[in-house]
């Protein structure tokens, strides 16, 4: 362990302190012949590139370095060999294609090729962040589910200990499956997986909203979704025979009872460490990522793109109210769409992507409506951006009022 942790902060140091030596010695160079002051470096590094005195200390830095050579013209095969030490071939070619442009003079194509890269490069890193945190989220969550196994895990799911309790074996399922509920104890039985299961409360009462939603994890249609909330939700006088009722009415809901009544509703013999492991392993994933990473990685996205488009306070508070006449926002929201994918580089709608996320708090037949009347590419990305959101505000709005 001591070992693994002395390795982890040794590539973080590595990672993070090490650079190209010869890029250090041109910076400490270029920067005494320029007369830079910590200010405009600072402005350098916030990606302003105004003050006249950073276009020929860029020039001085790419002479070093081999980026543009004593004429000032880009040797743009130096360039892509730098950058393809840090970001993948589509990227510097695209850097390549859309950057590489000598300008009028050495010291203007210096700041031009700079300031292209990094807007290209910054809208990529979103990207690169995303797959370096997945990585080590999967880590960490593997190092957390041995733990829980090791501490924490026995031979015995809690609905084995259900039917040890009961005093019955997994002989009782030829009856159910034959529709025969009159086996002494069952209802204790049900009543202690449906409690272990969440599906009934300490006080016997059935939890509508944990059972369907269990239910549609195994695939349960919307039709019988409805026919299972109209016909089973029905509190006894006892919490057992609450339990059994709602077996009842379940059993003869389900069209193939015998296998999602048994093999995917009531595991009881099949329950092992490796199931355990998997479970916690993958639920800690899903939720690091999606309640704290995914919203940390859209939040820098919106802002990267608030700076890029130069919109302010009073122009979002214009988006929040659907309008969208700011001549600023189509920049903005094709910025957001590309950063989350809902548009590719080219501009084009990702439908897929749109409706994936819309689902997460819209029903289908909803969703399915904005898709039909809204998902269609127009003249310009940007116009795309723009006429996709008015479109599907329009329907999500009306429908929330």
């Amino acid at each position: 362990m001591k070992f693994l942790a002395v390795l982890f902060v040794a590539f973080c140091v590595y990672s993070q302190c090490t650079g190209d030596v010869a890029h250090e010695q041109a910076v400490t160079a270029c920067e005494q012949q320029s007369s830079l002051t910590p200010e405009i470096l600072g402005e350098l590094k916030a990606h302003k590139y105004d003050n006249p005195k950073l276009a020929p200390y860029l020039l001085c830095v790419h002479k070093v370095l081999k980026f543009q050579n004593e004429a000032g013209e880009l040797q743009g095969d130096n360039i892509k060999a730098k950058l393809k030490e840090k970001h993948d071939d589509a990227l510097v070619q695209k850097v390549a294609a859309e950057c590489f442009e000598n300008h009028e003079s050495p010291e203007k194509t210096a700041v031009e090729v700079r300031k292209c890269a990094h807007k290209i490069l910054s809208s990529n890193c979103q990207v690169w962040r995303s797959k370096m945190k997945v990585t080590v989220i999967l880590f960490v969550s593997l190092f957390v589910s041995l733990f829980a196994y090791i501490q924490c895990c026995d031979d015995e799911s809690p609905v084995s200990d259900c039917m040890k309790k009961s005093g019955l074996t997994d002989d009782i399922w030829e009856d159910i499956e034959a529709g025969n509920f009159s086996i002494p104890n069952l209802g204790a039985y049900f009543l202690c997986t449906h409690q272990v299961m969440g599906f009934q409360t300490k006080s016997g009462l059935l939890r509508t909203t944990a059972i369907i939603n269990y239910f549609r994890e195994k695939g349960l249609s919307r039709e019988m979704e409805r026919d299972i909330k109209r016909r089973c939700f029905i509190n006894q006088k006892t919490p057992e025979m609450t339990s059994i009722k709602f077996e009842k009415l379940i059993y003869r809901s389900l069209i193939t009872p015998k296998i999602l009544f048994k093999s995917a509703y009531h595991q009881t013999s099949s329950w092992s460490k490796m199931k355990f492991l998997a479970v916690l392993f993958v639920s800690f994933c899903v939720y690091t990522q999606c309640t704290g990473y995914v919203a940390h990685a859209y939040d820098r996205a919106v802002t990267a793109c608030e700076q890029q488009s130069g919109v302010t306070p009073e122009i979002l508070g214009d988006l929040k109210a659907h309008k969208y006449d700011n001549p600023k926002l189509p920049a903005y929201l094709l910025c957001v769409h590309k950063a989350v994918r809902f548009q590719n580089e080219a501009g084009e709608l990702q439908g897929d992507r749109i409706k994936a996320k819309l689902k997460e708090k819209y029903d289908d037949a909803l969703v399915q409506k904005v898709a039909e009347e809204c998902f269609e590419n127009h003249e310009t990305p940007e116009k795309t951006a723009v006429e996709v959101r008015k479109c599907g505000d329009k329907i999500l709005h009306s429908k929330t009022n």
